[in-house]
């Protein structure tokens, strides 16, 4: 497992074996890094599919170096894509200046609303290859491995997605160039919530 971490966005240029050229964009948190196939997986996908973004799959991990033997439910149900497993490729460009427009009341949010953006006006494809290892420190993770939870492990904002985007609505559509609306399966994005609720109860 070779360790690749950075806190900055970055562009990834290059060319295939073919002839053909991709640009792509990556933000990749500080904590979190990509398996060496990364890359190729997410450049294989686009010359595949012919998708403008590409999600790729996680590891989750956590800072001791633990790999969970388990998949986040939400991956799994495919509503939610944390943001260093999205590749945005040079014609959904558009869509980055988002992260700049968005309102401070989304923060917890902001991966959950750039998956509905982006899935509302571009072509994504999954990679189905588990390429970005992302550390975790969060209360629910530690629950989806069956171990004790940390007094001080990260838990769920208090208010829901909904509730965050009824107060950032107004001020998001002001700036947006297409405000998006957050639609969730609920009965899929419940179980993460649910284990969540039974530890505490």
């Amino acid at each position: 497992m070779t360790k690749f971490s950075s806190c900055l966005s970055s562009l990834v240029f290059g060319r295939t074996r073919a002839g053909g050229s991709f640009l792509f964009q990556e933000s990749l948190d500080a904590d979190n890094w990509y398996d060496v196939d990364h890359v190729s997986s997410v450049v294989y996908t686009k010359e595949m599919t012919g998708a403008q973004v590409v999600f790729s799959d996680r590891y989750l991990v956590f800072p001791d170096g633990t790999v969970v033997n388990k998949e986040d439910p939400e991956d799994c149900h495919r509503v939610h894509v944390d943001t260093s497993c999205m590749s945005i490729f040079s014609s959904a460009f558009r869509s980055l200046s988002q992260w700049c427009l968005m309102p401070q009341e989304l923060g917890p949010w902001c991966d959950r609303v750039m998956y509905s953006l982006l899935k509302s006006e571009f072509n994504c494809v999954w990679s189905e290859y588990k390429s970005v290892f992302f550390e975790t420190y969060y209360a629910g993770h530690f629950m989806l491995a069956g171990l004790p939870v940390p007094d001080d492990a990260k838990r769920l904002p208090p208010l829901t997605i909904e509730d965050n985007q009824v107060v950032a609505s107004h001020e998001f559509a002001m700036r947006s160039y297409n405000p998006c609306i957050i639609k969730i399966d609920e009965e899929k994005a419940r179980s993460y919530h649910a284990i969540l609720k039974e530890y505490e109860s």
